[in-house]
């Protein structure tokens, strides 16, 4: 099944909803032949189209994304005549009296075409088998050529001193000739006064959906539609707006006047090149957008949505942490990976033998949302549930750690933009973070890209981690490379080194010991500078660069160092168990000790591990304590 085929799909098996908005979602799935405008102005006016009312909209506080009906024209329109919209649209489509309120008579003419045309469009609709006693309302009311009157006489519109519209002056924001008008239609006949709010009216939606579908199969060119193989009419004009209502960019697109026509001239017309039913189209776009507004998400430039056949996205979060893949937002405290591995088991229980396909698209979006050009398809592809499920728990199993960061500990992997910002991301405005990001879209792809298939991680990227987290000097705060250091501990215990979270005191490592002994180290300088130095980077942390490539000789140093320490820390029961310690695992290196050689990763797990056991303890001592 191609894209557009999926697309369309999905439409069908949810186009009961469409027009509709659900109490779960802000996202709305488009009617057939409708488009969203962001409205800035609300006009209400009774069943004979008298005017009664007209208010500025707030971005803040109203819904301002309009459904409008829209033609296969006005849905692409562009250029220096662009087609109208046949009911709700900007206010230089609905002003016939621009004549007497502006001063620029060839504006105003301009107008008077725009106006005209629109006017034709609705006529059409209005007269027709399919409409609905509002249209007439609002054409009647469009007839009496007054909408800037009224709007000045709303103080929707503020007047020159002469009476003159300055059409450069802002209403919501915007120039007022570009705001758009939508209507409510008040039937003060009706039980209590009944309202049409026609950007919400299901029946006005229906009412021009059976009128335009007549229209274009009746007066459309027939061929053969490539994503179907269906002999219907087509078109070369395909929907904008798939981002939002400004979204200028289009999934498919030609250039008709360039140097360079239909790819170097391969083709002689556009539809050579494709042809696409215009059913298909609209249907395709439609679902596509709802889908992205409902489920994509977003990183950087790109745009990633999953989904199966009824536009449902995954039951777990792609992107997430452990605690939060099912969505919960919760952080759970596991204290072995038993316990975390048993919780993964129950989540992934039922839906491992999901036989239903997914499709996975992947959008390059300009990062200007009005750029008028094309968005890339960077990849497609379908895969069965059951197996995304079972790659996604084994990066769970398998890519785990402890994470330890203030109030947020959980055992388990880690998020895929940690993956990211832990191997890229530099310190800014307190936080870590990638400012690069067009660098962070395509890093997050690639993890995924690793989940899905199961594959090692990319040595540039495990690279990167290994010496960042390394190397603390790197960064102002601990947190910020305790994140790094913990990642990276999960993605060696993924790619092999099968190491466990709390220490292991079999491990006689040479690399694993080394790291517990510098941990320990650490441990003894914080409880020395306790409330002084929180949150950076201790003196002992400060040598761990040199210390793996050297860690007899620097070992040496850190010891003399810690002496001072460990004679005041000698009194408490915390420096006790410290110092016992570094006994202990100071005796599992005889022969070692003066062996120089550089360390292996494995000196990062031990050295992780140990100080994630001193969390531990560290808490337990405070819960006897009370």
């Amino acid at each position: 099944m191609n894209l557009l085929q999926s697309l369309a799909g999905v439409y069908d098996s949810q186009s009961s909803r469409a027009g509709a908005k659900r109490e779960d979602t802000d996202a709305v799935l488009l009617p057939l032949f409708h488009t969203y405008l962001t409205a800035h102005i609300t006009v209400t006016i009774d069943m004979q189209g008298h005017f009664l009312d007209a208010r500025v909209l707030d971005v803040k506080k109203d819904e301002v994304y309009t459904i409008v009906p829209s033609t296969v024209d006005s849905s692409s329109r562009s250029g220096p005549e662009p087609p109208p919209n046949p009911l709700n649209d900007k206010l230089v489509y609905l002003m016939g009296d621009a004549d007497s309120c502006l001063q620029d008579k060839q504006m105003a003419m301009d107008i008077q075409k725009r106006y005209r045309a629109h006017d034709q469009l609705l006529a059409a609709w209005s007269l027709s088998p399919y409409a609905v006693p509002q249209l007439e309302a609002v054409r009647s009311y469009l007839n009496r050529k007054q909408t800037a009157s009224d709007l000045i006489a709303a103080k929707v519109i503020i007047p020159e001193e002469d009476g003159a519209i300055d059409g450069k002056k802002k209403v919501a924001g915007r120039d007022i000739l570009s705001c758009v008008v939508r209507f409510r239609v008040l039937d003060q006949e009706a039980g209590k006064g009944y309202v049409a709010e026609t950007w919400k009216n299901r029946e006005l939606f229906q009412s021009w959906i059976s009128y335009y579908t007549a229209f274009v199969m009746e007066h459309g060119k027939r061929d053969v539609c490539y994503a179907t193989g269906e002999y219907t009419v087509c078109t070369s004009k395909h929907a904008n707006g798939i981002r939002g209502s400004s979204d200028w960019a289009k999934l498919i697109s030609s250039n008709e006047n360039g140097n360079i026509v239909f790819s170097r001239d391969w083709f002689r017309e556009e539809t050579d090149a494709v042809d696409i039913g215009l059913v298909t189209s609209y249907k395709a776009h439609c679902a596509l957008s709802w889908m992205i507004r409902r489920q994509g998400r977003v990183f950087g430039s790109n745009i990633r949505v999953c989904w199966d056949r009824d536009g449902n996205p995954l039951a777990f979060d792609l992107f997430a942490d452990t605690p939060n893949i099912r969505g919960k937002h919760e952080y759970r405290f596991y204290t072995d990976m038993e316990a975390c591995q048993s919780y993964l088991d129950a989540c992934f229980s039922e839906f491992l033998t999901d036989r239903k396909m997914y499709h996975m698209l992947l959008l390059d979006a300009p990062n200007k949302q009005n750029y008028k050009g094309r968005l890339a398809i960077l990849d497609y592809a379908e895969m069965p549930a059951g197996l995304i499920y079972q790659r996604l728990k084994q990066w769970h199993r398998t890519a785990i750690w402890q994470f330890a960061a203030g109030s947020r500990t959980y055992t388990g992997a880690p998020s895929v933009p940690d993956v990211v910002i832990a191997a890229y991301g530099s310190e800014y405005g307190g936080a870590l973070t990638v400012m690069d990001q067009t660098l962070f879209a395509r890093q997050v792809n690639r993890v995924v890209s690793v989940i899905l298939s199961g594959r090692p991680m990319p040595s540039d990227i495990m690279g990167t981690l290994i010496r960042r987290a390394g190397n603390p000097c790197m960064f102002r705060e601990r947190s910020h490379w305790l994140l790094v250091l913990q990642v990276t501990c999960a993605l060696l215990n993924r790619d092999g080194a099968g190491e466990g979270v709390m220490p292991d005191r079999l491990n006689t490592d040479r690399s694993y010991l080394w790291g517990r002994l510098l941990a320990i180290a650490d441990y003894i300088e914080r409880l020395y500078f306790q409330g002084v130095r929180e949150g950076r980077i201790s003196g002992v942390c400060r040598y761990m660069q040199m210390f793996s490539c050297a860690p007899g000789r620097y070992w040496g140093m850190i010891r003399k160092r810690l002496i001072p320490y460990i004679n005041e820390i000698s009194r408490m029961k915390r420096g006790q168990y410290a110092c016992r310690l570094m006994d202990q695992v100071e005796d599992l290196l005889p022969g070692q000790d003066d062996t120089d050689g550089p360390l292996g990763t494995s000196y990062l797990t031990g050295f992780s591990s140990q100080q994630l056991s001193f969390i531990q303890y560290d808490y337990a001592v405070r819960k006897e304590k009370g």
